[in-house]
């Protein structure tokens, strides 16, 4: 028995519940850091705010507060743990800086030789620091048009050995006092800088557009979104919020690329694909939300966004 096995065990169980489980590496990068987001089946790359929507828009942080601190916790499949924590500073000439980390963990996993005796635990992690950067344009004195770039370094272990990469994010997000936004993003842009011994994995680079709506008579938002992940073809994605109070959010979601059943053993379940989720302002300034995904038979993800303002 390899002293791989459980981990890869691990590997497989989430690129097989994943659509993005193509001939890409470092796909700790894909998974979303804000639960508001997810609820929506992260549909709403025209529709984020603040610190948490760094990674789905680099220009989100335009759209929240000057000063705010984010914390994601994210339950995933079998022992896999994901962290992320975030922060937002306004800079000069109308800037606002952006920055954080963001951890996996794939719990206790024992090591063997080929003789199957133990060896101890293997050492197995992925991480990432970031900082970014937006700006607003006041366009005709109604809508506006926000910048935003993020540099990423990753660096991932396994046992003994060890990758790292380096890239870039950039994105841009329109509003209209009318309620209408757009937005897209190109993500995961850069090399691999040292790779796992001969592997030689690429980056899941990503190209998204995406549309969102405020009604005018209904507290409630639609979005839709299409994203294209190297290596593995197109997705769409639909989500929808609805404003409770002016304070409660209550979203739902579906992407269409999750629902694909990538485990052909497995019967059809139609929940795959399908977020729900919900949050609000809780006292002392802080802000709470939670997501629930679908992945059908593989599991289901519970993310937990705590923010506040400062």
């Amino acid at each position: 028995m390899s002293r791989r096995l459980r981990l890869a065990s691990i590997c497989m169980l989430l690129l097989c519940s994943s659509p993005l489980w193509a001939q890409t590496g470092f796909q700790f990068l894909l998974s979303e850091i804000d639960a508001r987001t997810a609820a929506r089946g992260e549909s709403c790359v025209a529709d984020v705010y603040g610190a948490e929507g760094v990674i789905r828009n680099p220009a989100a942080p335009m759209s929240g507060e000057e000063r705010e601190v984010g914390l994601l916790w994210l339950d995933h499949i079998d022992d896999v743990r994901f962290l992320s924590l975030v922060g937002c500073l306004p800079g000069p000439y109308g800037f606002r800086f952006v920055g954080g980390l963001q951890s996996q963990s794939y719990g206790d996993i024992a090591g063997y030789d080929e003789q199957q005796q133990p060896t101890g635990e293997i050492d197995t992690g992925d991480n990432a620091l970031f900082l970014g950067s937006a700006y607003r344009f006041e366009l005709d004195g109604a809508s506006t048009l926000d910048f935003g770039v993020c540099v990423r370094y990753a660096w991932s272990t396994l046992d003994d050995t060890d990758a790292s990469a380096l890239m870039a994010d950039f994105g841009t997000l329109w509003r209209h006092p009318s309620g209408l936004s757009l937005g897209c993003r190109l993500a995961n842009l850069g090399n691999v800088l040292d790779d796992y011994e001969s592997v030689d994995p690429e980056l899941p680079r990503v190209v998204e557009i995406g549309i969102a709506k405020r009604l005018a008579h209904l507290p409630f938002t639609w979005s839709a979104a299409r994203e294209h992940v190297h290596g593995s073809g197109f997705w769409y994605k639909l989500g929808g919020e609805f404003v409770v109070a002016k304070r409660w959010h209550l979203g739902a979601g579906y992407h269409f690329g999750r629902s694909e059943d990538r485990v052909s053993d497995f019967d059809g379940d139609t929940t795959r694909g399908l977020s729900l989720g919900v949050g609000g302002r809780l006292p002392y300034g802080f802000d709470f939300h939670w997501a629930w995904t679908s992945w059908g038979e593989v599991g289901t993800l519970n993310r937990f966004t705590l923010s506040r303002a400062f």
